[in-house]
């Protein structure tokens, strides 16, 4: 039986079970020898190019503002000295270690993999409270972050406010659609989970 470090010694069959998409997994010093992939400087650089998808999030007060990339020297020259936060997508498309450990986790279904995202932050910075449509990995590398998992049980989308954005459908109708969406993927699990058991 195979147990892997990054799941606190747990197999991959046990952490699927006991821990994916039901509670959160910490995992300290999972990897003694990682070290940040990239330099403050060199996400910054590619956080300028047309090819990566990137994001500046800036906090004011309560308020959060976020801005796509690309971006230029003079943006990042004018931003303050606190209070944000630079997301760049897709970093394991371009750098040969940060597609290394993001193949780690190969022990997830492929499927389920999508990208290494790599964040920087001065003191103060955040994304603001939310939660994703998706599940992650989070690996602290250089400095220091407050993390925090949030208590909001009820995660159900306002689907009037998505069908007056998207100007297309009703809330009834999109109510509707979204409850078959999370049915069949609610399936789709189940079933990945016991063929997942019977290879293990």
């Amino acid at each position: 039986v195979m147990r892997n470090s990054l799941l606190n010694g747990l197999t991959p069959v046990q952490f699927l079970h006991r821990y994916w998409q039901k509670k959160p997994l910490l995992a300290r010093a999972s990897l003694p020898r990682f070290a940040p992939l990239i330099t403050r400087r060199d996400l910054l650089d590619l956080a300028r190019s047309p090819d990566a998808e990137s994001r500046l999030i800036i906090r004011t007060g309560g308020r959060w503002q976020v801005t796509h990339g690309p971006f230029t020297r003079r943006d990042f020259a004018q931003l303050p000295t606190r209070n944000w936060t630079l997301l760049v997508q897709g970093v394991n498309h371009v750098l040969p270690q940060a597609q290394a450990l993001l193949a780690q986790f190969a022990f997830m279904p492929y499927a389920r993999l999508d990208d290494l995202m790599v964040s920087y932050a001065p003191p103060g910075g955040g994304v603001g409270p939310h939660f994703d449509s998706y599940d992650v990995f989070l690996l602290q590398g250089a400095g220091r972050r407050r993390w925090q998992i949030g208590s909001q049980r009820d995660l159900a989308l306002v689907a009037q406010i998505i069908g007056l954005a998207a100007g297309t459908v009703g809330g009834d109708d999109l109510a509707v659609r979204l409850r078959q969406i999370r049915q069949r993927r609610v399936g789709v699990e189940r079933r990945l989970s016991q063929a997942l058991v019977g290879l293990a």
